[in-house]
């Protein structure tokens, strides 16, 4: 095994797959903000989650230490480095920054995910699962998908009705087009922190080839501009 650099990230997340890094909108987050900070990395695929210390991905090893959760990650990455994406922000801006990235990986991401489960989006989500023995394999998607289901549940958003959801997605993609408008970046020409969460999410929802309302409505209400630089970190 090499040794591991010193002052380098190694980025642990799942494989590469339809022309993105990761097909998950958090291994995403931690490589699109390693890229912004020109920080040196190296990506390193796991396709079984079980094997990674909290049994999540992403997690990342720098100079020995193992750190899990995508903000975990950014604060440590930030201040290790003394690179920070939000540093030029006002203290209005960073209440705004808190409130959209709640938005978007404590909600709208949620929804993502329960749509990834439902009869449309099921048969495109299932062809990022690892590779099964065919004897088993049918069983443990199975699985898979109601253990989806049943966190979706826990989490609240699966217990509503269907047109409700797909009604809570829209208002979140609302809220995300009013205030972006025609911009590229929530703050202006440079992004931040916030841009990462939602740069992340929107590459997943967009470019999986996973049909859903979400990625229809996706299509509909956020801009060219935000588009293209989601295109930009594919």
């Amino acid at each position: 095994m090499t040794t591991p650099k010193k002052d380098h990230v190694y980025l642990y997340q799942f494989p590469k797959d339809c022309g993105l890094p990761s097909p998950s909108p958090f291994c995403l987050k931690v490589e699109i903000l390693l890229r912004l900070l020109k920080l040196p990395y190296n990506p390193v695929e796991l396709s079984d989650p079980r094997k990674a210390p909290k049994g999540k991905l992403p997690y990342i090893e720098l100079n020995g230490e193992t750190l899990s959760d995508s903000t975990v990650i950014f604060e440590r990455l930030q201040q290790h480095f003394g690179k920070n994406l939000d540093d030029s922000l006002t203290t209005a801006q960073k209440a705004v920054r808190l409130s959209f990235q709640r938005l978007i990986e404590d909600h709208l991401y949620w929804i993502m995910k329960y749509s990834w489960t439902t009869d449309e989006g099921w048969p495109g989500w299932q062809v990022f699962l690892p590779k099964f023995p065919m004897m088993v394999g049918g069983f443990v998607k199975s699985m898979i998908r109601k253990e989806a289901i049943s966190s979706c549940e826990l989490q609240g958003i699966a217990k509503a009705p269907i047109n409700v959801i797909w009604e809570k997605g829209k208002k979140d993609l609302d809220a995300l087009s009013n205030y972006l408008g025609q911009k590229k970046y929530f703050f202006g020409d440079n992004p931040s922190s916030l841009d990462c969460s939602l740069l992340g999410l929107l590459l997943c929802i967009l470019y999986l080839p996973i049909p859903s309302p979400i990625k229809d409505l996706s299509l509909i209400h956020i801009s060219e501009p935000t588009r293209q630089a989601e295109i930009s970190y594919a």
